[in-house]
């Protein structure tokens, strides 16, 4: 008979994975100008941005960039001549995430959103004051859908329709209180034809057009074009 040797105790799993190699510790870094002005100064890893950089302009901060592994990565802000954020946006691996804000002596002038380094969302503009001034449809980087114009009092001025980046639909510009100031069809960014309607809403020319030239006209009197929608004020 053969002799077996004592088989050894199960281990309870499997060993545990080697520790990571430690990371090399952040470098400060500093650029000046020729006269010796702070220009930048970073962190570093690797020989390459990971950290906060900031940059400086006159003497005073003009911006704040986050990197991580030489790639923007979180938060960016700039700065005005007032120490105010002229500027916002979010970054993820080097790309432009969520939303970025511009502003005009401290209060908001436009806002547009990303996905993956494209626009894509509603983009919207604010007059001084704070009103609403456009409202502009994006995906996938080209405008898409119905963008609506407003006078600082909330009234519409101008709606669009667009496809795929190019206009295509119905274009419909306002007078001020409301009344249609004229029609135009696009079809694929091509102007098909314009409808001009007078201030006493009867009167109109009509104009049609071949390649963006005109090639047509009739002046007439009409039954008055249909007071602005619902959309022809935002409060």
């Amino acid at each position: 008979m053969i002799a077996r040797a004592a088989l050894p105790a199960c281990p309870p799993g499997p060993p545990p994975p080697p520790a990571p190699a430690p990371r090399a510790p952040r470098q400060a870094a500093h650029v000046l100008a020729d006269d010796g002005a702070l220009r930048e100064r970073a962190r570093m890893r690797d020989g390459v941005l990971d950290g906060v950089t900031r940059i400086f302009a006159d003497g005073r901060e003009t911006a704040r960039i986050r990197y991580r592994g030489g790639r923007m990565h979180g938060p960016l802000r700039m700065y005005d001549a007032a120490g105010r954020v002229a500027w916002k946006a979010e970054y993820r691996a080097g790309v432009l995430e969520g939303e970025t804000v511009a502003y005009r002596d401290g209060e908001e002038a436009e806002v547009a959103r990303w996905r993956g380094g494209v626009q894509h969302g509603d983009a919207l503009t604010f007059h001084p004051g704070g009103a609403l001034a456009s409202r502009i449809p994006w995906a996938g980087g080209r405008m898409e859908g119905t963008a609506h114009w407003y006078a600082p009092g909330g009234e519409l001025v101008r709606s669009s329709a667009w496809t795929a980046g190019a206009l295509d639909g119905e274009t419909v510009e306002y007078r001020p209180r409301g009344a249609v100031r004229s029609r135009s069809l696009y079809r694929a960014g091509r102007l098909q034809h314009v409808t001009e309607y007078a201030p006493d809403g009867e009167g109109q020319r009509k104009t049609w057009f071949t390649e963006g030239a005109p090639v047509w006209m009739v002046e007439c009197r009409a039954v008055a074009p249909p007071p602005a929608d619902g959309l022809a004020r935002v409060e």
